[in-house]
């Protein structure tokens, strides 16, 4: 388990406690859907015939392709996983293109814990290049997705065709947000444009990080020294691969009594 929290740590950038805590978070998915597994899931349905008994019983449906995100590498794997397996599909994991390695951790564990051969493929590479053959085999059964909505859209489309079941959880819910009394110092990293940016004087436009708009912003991908110099509050959002390039310099330069968010 802790060769796996590093290596979380390593490819997408949490703290190795967070790393540690995901990693047993999802072991207990399967725990859990081991137990479920066993129970007798079904309905008794009434019926007015004489002699004549109706029921529902769940069975697999098949092959499922499960694609997961990069924020959470292992979590999603492990919810998706856990309840397609137990159920008796077979499923082939397509994690984000910029964190396989956890998830070929997870693939590597349940193979090691028996799981016949055959029943677990994972498909890395950019979805761009693999997501055609994959969502255009007949094979396929159902798809869970989670990850943006512009994707989420892409597949609602690609699939509206066929009889593939389609399960998506889509959207970004973590927005940060620096209040008026943060104090003039507060730094932050997130996703615009791939750009670190730093808030010091001109905070008019930040009540929604996503969407600021700072005059005095300054690139920080190659100067995070500068960056983050004497800032009361730093806020890590949406690490990408500019931060996880740069993540050792960062963790250097960030002030030792700052406030990490």
């Amino acid at each position: 388990l802790e060769e796996i929290s590093v290596d979380l740590v390593r490819e997408m950038g949490k703290t190795l406690a967070e790393a540690r805590g995901e990693v047993a978070k999802s072991a207990e998915f399967f725990e859990f859907y081991a137990a479920v597994g066993r129970l007798p899931y079904g309905e008794l349905l009434p019926d007015s015939r004489a002699n004549t008994q109706a029921s529902t019983r769940r069975e697999p449906l098949g092959i499922v392709l499960a694609i997961t995100p990069w924020n959470d590498p292992l979590l999603p794997p492990a919810r998706k996983l856990a309840p397609a397996l137990i159920a008796g599909n077979a499923v082939i994991l397509k994690p984000a293109s910029n964190t396989p390695l956890v998830a070929l951790h997870l693939a590597r564990a349940l193979h090691d814990a028996g799981l016949p051969p055959g029943v677990l493929g994972t498909a890395t590479g950019r979805g761009a290049a693999i997501s055609g053959p994959l969502l255009s085999d007949p094979r396929l059964a159902a798809v869970s997705f989670t990850g943006g909505n512009d994707v989420g859209a892409q597949l609602r489309r690609s699939l509206a065709d066929g009889a593939v079941r389609l399960q998506t959880e889509l959207g970004g819910k973590n927005a940060a947000v620096v209040l008026a009394d943060a104090g003039n110092d507060v730094t932050m990293w997130g996703r615009r444009e791939e750009l670190c940016a730093t808030i010091n004087e001109k905070r008019e436009n930040t009540d929604y990080l996503p969407g600021i708009d700072l005059p005095d912003a300054v690139d920080a991908t190659h100067d995070p020294e500068r960056a983050v110099h004497g800032a009361e509050v730093v806020v890590l959002a949406v690490p990408s691969q500019a931060l996880r390039q740069n993540l050792t310099e960062w963790s250097d330069v960030i002030p030792r009594d700052a406030l990490l968010v």
